[in-house]
């Protein structure tokens, strides 16, 4: 069961969106023991798609990237879900559309 409501006004405009705001040489870039991190895949204060203002990542997986952002329109803080064009396996388009069917329900 789904507690709550949520919106979905940034998820249905960012899933078709392609990424025009990408940090610059976006690869893994070795550390002192030998792992590997990526750069996050939007920097802190990039517009998207004129309307949002990224303020800071909150989290991250292996499907995207989650984000606190400033919705222009509404003046209300939001979370923008994106994951990466070059990623093999797209997965944020179909979770939009399962938000949409439970979108209403209990």
């Amino acid at each position: 069961m789904i507690n709550g409501s949520f919106k979905l006004g940034a998820a249905r405009v960012l899933a078709s969106w392609q990424m025009q705001c990408l940090v610059p040489g976006l690869q893994d870039n070795g550390n002192m023991n030998g792992t590997s991190e990526q750069a996050d895949i939007l920097p802190p204060n990039c517009m998207v798609k004129d309307r949002w203002k990224v303020l800071k990542k909150i989290g991250g997986g292996g499907f995207g990237e989650i984000y606190e952002a400033l919705d222009l329109l509404t003046r209300e803080n939001v979370a923008l879900k994106v994951e990466s064009a070059q990623q093999p396996k797209q997965v944020l388009k179909m979770e939009v559309a399962v938000l949409k069917k439970l979108q209403g329900e209990n």
